[in-house]
């Protein structure tokens, strides 16, 4: 039951971010952003499929999540600081594991659309398709949504990364940004 609240829940997180961001920075569309968001959510859901029937570490730091007695002692860097990030979502919310690989993928989301902020603000090209750029078509290839869609490092350094682009895209402005992706990428790595 609660997978249904927390997709509701960032359907209407993403409603609100899509709509800040148009009014905000130059983007190709709202409709490119939702569309953007459907791509990376259907191969989530492959992703989910795929961790299912294969080995996959995301199982893992779950369970080492729920497992733990407390928070602090996860805490550490690389694969433990997947665990502590987990952990408030696992267990101390107690969502399941599907659950938390949608606000892990959401997370992915997210980096994802930073870095399609920084190429649109540094990157001029014309369009090729559908009235679509390079840039966009680019953030619509499968790779990158498919793996920043699971419980675990990849999601957590995309996000990372993605901050920090979108800190350099303008770094007099974005320092938090940067600060606070330097952060992240260090901790995972």
């Amino acid at each position: 039951m609660d997978i249904f609240i927390i997709i509701l829940l960032i359907l209407l997180v993403n409603a609100y971010f899509i709509k800040a961001l148009s009014n905000r920075f130059v983007i190709s569309s709202e409709g490119y952003l939702w569309g953007m968001f459907v791509v990376h959510f259907a191969l989530s859901a492959a992703y989910m499929v795929y961790a299912a029937y294969t080995t996959s570490d995301s199982i893992a730091y779950y369970d080492k999540a729920v497992a733990a007695d407390s928070w602090l002692p996860l805490w550490g860097i690389g694969t433990p600081f997947i665990h502590f990030f987990a952990w408030p979502f696992a267990d101390l919310l107690g969502l399941s594991y599907y659950t938390t690989m949608f606000i892990f993928s959401y997370f992915g989301y997210l980096a994802i659309v930073l870095f399609y902020i920084a190429a649109k603000e540094n990157i001029r090209v014309k369009p090729v398709l559908y009235n679509l750029s390079v840039i966009e078509l680019v953030f619509l290839l499968p790779n990158i949504h498919f793996w920043s869609s699971s419980l675990g490092k990849g999601s957590m350094i995309l996000l990372g990364l993605g901050l920090f682009t979108f800190g350099l895209s303008r770094f007099n402005r974005r320092i938090i940004a940067l600060i606070i992706g330097g952060f992240l990428t260090f901790m995972v790595r």
